[in-house]
């Protein structure tokens, strides 16, 4: 029923007239947008495109509306109260979370080989040496010159050394003591005669020895060469000798010259070789 205070011919629903006029309006440009768009496909395919009976197809235009303006005047309405917006709720991020610097990865050490230890050869077995043999002091006389017969000893028919009668024998030692060698003065060969108190010998021989053999030698000198300042020298084993008659004489007997034993004098020089 209509509203008493409504003005006539005015509807609760008049104002749904515009708005329907402008639903129209817009239909229709949609409308003439198509057929535009439709056109315009055809304008590409060819004018030779043509629909299923052979004409070409007719484009309706659309229809214009004239929207027919509103006579009444809409009773003032409450102005529809405005939906509030919704509230947006804050969305809280998240505290970000520090993610633990990445630890740089380290190479895996080496694991170190061991390492065998030296095998050391066994130490060689030394070669005993035989000591170097001990040098032996160089030997050395006590004395070198000897008067005879006055140095030497007595035998008294026995042995001095390698030597036995009734003269002398002279001993030739070292240094350390010693005895190094013999003289014996003196002996002779052939015959001997006893005349006026004294022995007559056709010749004298000095005896020699090496104390480390039982060989001996001898210095022999004739009557007949036999003569003061003379000298006659010999040798036997380590050791050298050089006699010198430094007192004689000689005598005749028979028509042979002998040499007067008791008046003989001689010097001895004795070194080693």
């Amino acid at each position: 029923m209509p509203d008493m205070d409504e003005p006539p011919g005015e509807s609760e629903y008049g104002w749904l007239g515009p708005v329907f006029l402008g639903l129209g309006a817009a239909v229709l440009l949609v409308g003439g947008i198509v057929a535009g768009v439709a056109i315009a496909m055809v304008a590409v395919g060819g004018d030779d495109t043509v629909t299923a009976s052979g004409a070409p197809p007719t484009v309706a235009r659309a229809a214009t509306a004239t929207p027919k303006p509103a006579t009444a005047t809409p009773r003032a309405t409450a102005a529809p109260s405005a939906t509030p917006a919704p509230s947006v709720t804050p969305t809280v991020s998240a505290t970000p979370t520090n993610t633990p610097a990445a630890t740089p990865s380290q190479p895996p050490s080496p694991t170190p080989t061991p390492t065998a230890a030296p095998t050391q050869a066994p130490a060689a077995t030394p070669t005993p040496v035989p000591p170097a043999p001990t040098t032996a002091p160089a030997l050395a006389l006590a004395r070198t010159s000897f008067s005879l017969p006055g140095d030497a000893t007595p035998n008294g028919g026995g042995f001095i050394g390698p030597f036995r009668g009734d003269r002398r024998t002279l001993v030739i030692t070292a240094t350390d003591g010693a005895t190094v060698g013999y003289a014996y003065f003196f002996s002779y060969s052939g015959d001997a005669f006893d005349a006026a108190g004294d022995t007559l010998y056709p010749n004298l021989r000095v005896l020699l020895n090496d104390a480390n053999s039982t060989a001996t030698g001898a210095i022999t000198i004739s009557a007949g060469e036999f003569a003061t300042g003379m000298s006659r020298s010999g040798s036997i084993g380590r050791l050298d000798f050089t006699l010198t008659i430094t007192g004689g004489s000689t005598a005749e007997l028979n028509g042979q010259t002998y040499i007067a034993g008791n008046s003989v004098g001689a010097a001895l020089s004795v070194s080693l070789r």
